[in-house]
């Protein structure tokens, strides 16, 4: 995006700078075939039959101190010796997942699963140049759970489960993904086009007790000078039918913003959770 807006005042680009426009890198060198690993991400979500909710928007702030704290508290509950203490992402959208459930609690033990992209430009084998231009993203899902698993065991056991998410993306967990995409007669269902109020045409509902995440906090969004300086907001523009959080640089340059969509009744109880659950 910097080098976009680089593009647009006149600067001139490093080679290294350069979009990288070449698409033919994710060409299959044959016809699609079956995919040869499992994938769960294109199954639908854990869904509890019930009445459609609506949803209500909200943006909530963590601090730097606020971030570190998770980390943290994650780090310390985890029992793995030797392993990569968790990322910013890994704890921050494990606190999310984890107070939706708590918000969602009625007692019953639904199944749960939280929805991801990862950038795999560093994923395929070769990998693609670190200035390939556009979404470089590949679908992930966490393995399948249960809210009450996710509410009484500590932080660390939604990181866990998040990082496990990630790690099964693979090269060829990568190609079996496009061995799907390419294998559609209609893509209207990947790629989600929205019409009216953000509802999406021909995709189902997601279900009331899994969480789609986005991130991205490590993407410099407030450089992005396009000429008439820098941005003083950026976030989503548009409304989801299921519950949905981005994770977000926070403006100031300081901790992160987490942008979220929560069923309406639930809302106020979610940001009690956000805020006391440290």
């Amino acid at each position: 995006m910097n080098r976009w807006a680089k593009l647009t005042r006149g600067e001139a680009q490093e080679p290294n700078e350069i979009p990288f426009l070449d698409r033919t890198l994710l060409k299959l060198p044959h016809q699609p075939s079956a995919p040869s690993v499992k994938l769960p991400e294109w199954k639908p979500a854990p869904k509890i039959p019930g009445k459609e909710q609506t949803r209500s928007a909200a943006l909530l702030e963590l601090t730097s101190n606020q971030v570190q704290r998770l980390k943290e508290k994650a780090n310390d509950q985890s029992s793995k010796e030797g392993s990569r203490p968790y990322s910013r992402f890994e704890v921050v959208a494990a606190h999310i997942w984890r107070c939706a459930a708590k918000a969602r609690e009625s007692g019953e033990n639904h199944p749960t699963v939280a929805r991801f992209s990862v950038d795999f430009r560093k994923r395929l084998n070769p990998p693609l140049p670190q200035n390939f231009f556009g979404n470089a993203l590949a679908k992930a899902v966490t393995p399948k759970c249960y809210e009450r698993d996710i509410i009484s065991n500590p932080l660390s056991f939604a990181a866990q489960k998040i990082r496990e998410g990630a790690h099964a993306v693979t090269d060829e967990y990568i190609r079996s993904q496009l061995n799907v995409i390419l294998g559609q007669q209609q893509l209207d269902q990947i790629r989600a086009f929205f019409k009216g109020q953000g509802h999406r045409l021909n995709v189902p509902y997601a279900g009331d007790h899994n969480i789609l995440l986005t991130s991205w906090i490590t993407m410099p969004l407030y450089e992005a000078d396009f000429g008439w300086g820098k941005p003083v907001l950026f976030g989503l523009a548009t409304r989801f039918q299921e519950d949905r959080a981005a994770i977000l640089p926070n403006p100031e340059g300081y901790g992160v913003t987490v942008s979220i969509f929560f069923q309406t009744t639930l809302m106020q109880l979610f940001k009690t959770f956000f805020y006391e659950d440290m």
